[in-house]
């Protein structure tokens, strides 16, 4: 009995090993499943047979990028240090005229940046009053009482801009004329004088300023005015032929343009805001095209926070589908600039800080849209245009 259960005991010791042996070693497996009767399956079993799932792999997380998202920012410009100075004036340095002007220009070096200086003052710390405008009932807007109030319409702005000026030695003047400013409508006619800003003379040569424009922008809400106080720097020292297209001056000496412009002319006149020459088509070619009458109707444009300069841009508002046009733009903060031509998307070459692109239009409207930063998922208009059979290429170069 002893003995039985000992050979039983090395039997099953030899069977372990050999199906440990089978379930290891490929080879006899593969040895073993020839011997075996093969099974016959279906036309049916085979199409519908659900192979053995494979083992899950090991789940891998996408690595997340270090970058940090930080926005772009503007980088300081020439006068960003006086801009600074003026924002941070002490009060004490405003309880009058004459202070104010003396603090204000004790850093600057030459004529032009004590103007900016004050210029940049004046935009910063006073509001548009929004109520007197709204109500109709306007106080009393000396030089005096708008630096103690701290807010103004236009006529104020310009009274406290010629005061400061003054007081600096400045030869400075307050122009009365149209605008076409807040609640303007392309077509709309003037009856009388809306607006008032500033010319000053720098240097033996007399240049322009709209310090109101210089404080921000006004929209409306539940049909009454809102202003908003935000620097727009573009109002200091503006080319006169880029001017002209939203001031006319009464008296037309102070159109400094080398012509004279009636006011039906300048009613009639393209509606070009800053937006457009911010982007650095030339005032001088864009007036004579204008006046002329060359072009009718100019690319439609929008305000954009960063600089952008183009170099070879169409400025006529139709493009002619016919022609292949080149496109060029420099800036040193866009991160993408696209074209989309209805509804395909191209994408500007980049070498350093140039874009550039060549294309026929084949929809019937083509923009153009920048993004700034590599983690903005929108790209913001720039310019729009709109395409036909026999449009214009008239170009910036």
């Amino acid at each position: 009995m002893k003995r039985l259960i000992t050979i039983l005991f090395f039997l099953s010791l030899i069977a372990t090993g050999t199906y440990y042996f089978y379930k290891t070693n490929k080879d006899f497996k593969n040895f073993v499943a020839d011997l075996l009767p093969k099974e016959k399956k279906s036309v049916d079993s085979l199409t519908t047979h659900t192979p053995t799932p494979s083992p899950t792999p090991t789940s891998i997380k996408e690595k997340k990028s270090t970058k940090k998202k930080i926005p772009k920012t503007l980088k300081p410009d020439e006068f960003h240090s006086l801009d600074e100075y003026a924002k941070k004036t002490p009060k004490q340095y405003e309880k009058d005229i004459h202070t104010l002007s003396d603090y204000l220009i004790k850093p600057a070096t030459t004529d032009m940046e004590k103007v900016r200086v004050i210029f940049t003052w004046v935009a910063t710390h006073v509001r548009y009053d929004a109520d007197a405008f709204n109500s109709g009932n306007y106080p009393d807007y000396s030089a005096e009482n708008v630096l103690s109030n701290k807010k103004a319409i236009c006529e104020g702005y310009g009274n406290l801009f010629k005061a400061l000026c003054e007081a600096a030695g400045f030869e400075t003047e307050k122009i009365i004329g149209y605008a076409k400013g807040y609640g303007y409508n392309i077509g709309d006619k003037f009856t009388e004088t809306d607006h008032a800003w500033n010319a000053v003379k720098i240097d033996n040569k007399w240049r322009l300023f709209d310090a109101t424009w210089g404080s921000g922008y006004g929209t409306k809400k539940n049909g009454k005015l809102v202003s908003t106080l935000k620097f727009e720097p573009y109002w200091f020292n503006v080319n006169p032929k880029a001017f002209i297209f939203t001031h006319l001056p009464l008296e037309s000496k102070w159109q400094m343009t080398g012509g004279s412009l009636t006011l039906d002319k300048y009613e009639m006149m393209p509606y070009l805001t800053e937006s457009f020459f911010k982007l650095g088509f030339n005032p001088d070619k864009i007036y004579s095209d204008a006046v002329s009458g060359k072009v009718k109707e100019f690319v439609k444009t929008y305000s954009y926070d960063f600089p952008i300069k183009v170099i070879q841009l169409p400025y006529s508002q139709n493009l002619n589908r016919q022609n292949e046009i080149k496109f060029e733009i420099q800036s040193d903060y866009a991160e993408d600039i696209a074209l989309i031509d209805d509804n395909s998307w191209l994408y500007f070459t980049k070498e350093n800080n140039v874009f550039t692109i060549s294309h026929k239009p084949t929809g019937k409207n083509l923009q153009i849209c920048i993004k700034i930063n590599w983690f903005d998922k929108n790209f913001s208009t720039i310019v729009k245009y709109s395409v036909t059979d026999n449009g214009s290429i008239t170009a910036l170069k």
